[in-house]
């Protein structure tokens, strides 16, 4: 009996996790300062039969000297990942980015490492931080918001006269 073929991943450009991972990095920068966005791309794959949500890959130092390339890392989400909640989905980012060395150097953190673990409590943790942040941008935009529309209602009645 001849074996049975694998169906092949097909990969595409995940611009909407992107636009997740980069607000995350932004409302986070206190937990994400090493992160540099612009070399950390995501991806969707479809056909995966793993039980995961998604994965880190990096590019390794030998590697990267044998391209003459910078470090970068591609975080690629399943097919899974697009019918969990969007609170999950950014916990799952918060899980990848966590994988993502101090250094920026094309290494991995494994899920244990120096005391510290990467989790589902640590996950928690980030996210209520990044739901506060996301709630003080949000106040500071209405804040701004308000303040712009007082000035340009003392402009109004101070030009009218």
């Amino acid at each position: 009996m001849a074996k049975r073929k694998r169906p092949k991943y097909a990969y595409e450009v995940a611009p909407d996790v992107q636009a997740m991972l980069e607000e995350i990095v932004r409302l986070l920068p206190d937990e994400f300062p090493h992160v540099d966005v612009r070399r950390v791309v995501c991806y969707r794959s479809r056909g995966s039969t793993a039980r995961i949500y998604a994965r880190i890959w990096s590019l390794p130092g030998i590697w990267q000297a044998a391209l003459g390339v910078e470090a970068h890392y591609v975080v690629e989400v399943v097919e899974r990942f697009d019918r969990e909640s969007r609170e999950e989905q950014e916990k799952t980012i918060l899980h990848e980015l966590l994988h993502i060395p101090k250094t920026f150097s094309g290494a991995l953190v494994p899920h244990n490492c120096f005391g510290k673990k990467i989790n589902c409590e640590a996950e928690g943790r980030l996210h209520a931080k990044l739901e506060r942040a996301r709630a003080l941008e949000a106040r500071a935009q209405a804040d701004a918001q308000r303040i712009l529309e007082s000035y340009d209602l003392g402009r109004t009645t101070t030009s009218a006269k």
